[in-house]
């Protein structure tokens, strides 16, 4: 039998820290926080950790989001970045996932975390369908 709550991947700092936070969530949470790359499936909230060499990305998807413009934003990342800011995307990363399991925010979206520590909107790409 497949252990209870969300799905976990990532061994650095981003994924550690983010899971830290999860734990406070208990076993009845559903859904997928992953560091990059990942492979993606199952019952959502999903949220990814990622980078682009410079920044820190979360992209994140309720159950109302686009499966696509999420795979079409998420294959554009890399791995998390190391280091502090590692640590602050994975807080972010966690309460993001939070506040989708509580039906609070968008259904999908994405946010660049900047060192020092300043968060701003991510650009989404659209799959065909939706744009």
């Amino acid at each position: 039998m497949a252990p209870k709550g969300p799905r976990r991947e990532g061994a650095g700092p981003a994924g550690r820290t983010a899971f830290a936070y999860l734990d406070a969530l208990g076993p009845e949470a559903e859904g997928r926080l992953a560091e990059l790359p990942a492979a993606w499936g199952g019952e959502a909230p999903w949220v990814a950790l990622g980078g682009d060499g410079q920044r820190g990305g979360v992209v994140f998807r309720g159950d109302a989001g686009c499966v696509w413009c999420f795979g079409e934003t998420v294959r554009t990342l890399g791995p998390p970045p190391t280091g502090v800011l590692g640590l602050a995307l994975g807080a972010l990363g966690a309460l993001v996932f939070q506040r989708l399991q509580r039906g609070q925010g968008p259904a999908l979206g994405g946010r660049w975390c900047l060192a020092p520590g300043q968060v701003v909107d991510m650009v989404l790409r659209r799959c065909a369908r939706c744009r």
